[in-house]
């Protein structure tokens, strides 16, 4: 139920009614939130949830709108375990159709958790960016086929190099300030290792 009403309200989220956004904003808003992941785990593992079988697109698609109309979620959603189902998603991609869309909604709500400069440590404790990125180079190359399924591709591309370049926008940063060129006027420099540590440790892990 849940599942077909952030569908409905996340057609036109401005429409959406004062009664759906504060259930949303509410304690139970959150239980039943941490149940959608549960049947995102529940259909990734084929098993049933509360003798209900769910595909991962029928929960992904959900979960994906409740994200786009209520960013302000994303940390609740992190905190409710989603990361770990998204990785499994692009990590057992098969090359057939379904699967195709459920890694373009997977990278797509990873794309905007990655929006999150606060979730960058827990995204990349789990091992996020190295799957990221050898899902942006097969995209990148598959991309050039024809029709739906080239689409499809590009979309998991973009999605991929975008959450890549957020995830690694800040350690680049700071490598380029310690370069011994690039970093040649860098306020870096002249600081001492434990201020500079406590950098480097913001800068990749966030």
């Amino acid at each position: 139920v849940t599942c077909a009403l952030v569908n409905i309200n996340s057609i036109n989220p401005s429409s959406s009614t004062a009664t759906f956004r504060d259930f949303l904003d509410s304690r139970a808003g959150e239980t039943v939130t941490g149940n959608m992941v549960s049947c995102l785990w529940m259909a990734i593992a084929h098993q049933r949830w509360h003798n209900i079988s769910f595909s991962p697109d029928s929960v992904l698609v959900p979960l994906r709108n409740l994200a786009l109309c209520r960013p302000s979620l994303l940390p609740l959603l992190a905190s409710l375990g989603v990361i770990e189902p998204l990785h499994q998603v692009l990590k057992t991609f098969q090359s057939c159709t379904k699967s195709l869309m459920c890694l373009g909604l997977g990278c797509e709500l990873l794309c905007m958790l990655s929006s999150d400069r606060a979730l960058h440590l827990k995204l990349n404790r789990l091992g996020i960016l190295p799957t990221v990125h050898l899902m942006k180079l097969e995209a990148e190359v598959r991309q050039i086929k024809e029709g739906p399924e080239g689409l499809a591709w590009a979309a998991v591309a973009l999605f991929a190099r975008e959450t890549e370049d957020r995830l690694t926008e800040a350690p680049f940063a700071l490598l380029m300030a310690l370069h011994p060129r690039l970093g040649r006027n860098s306020q870096l420099m002249p600081l001492d290792e434990a201020v500079l540590s406590l950098i480097i440790d913001y800068a990749f892990f966030g």
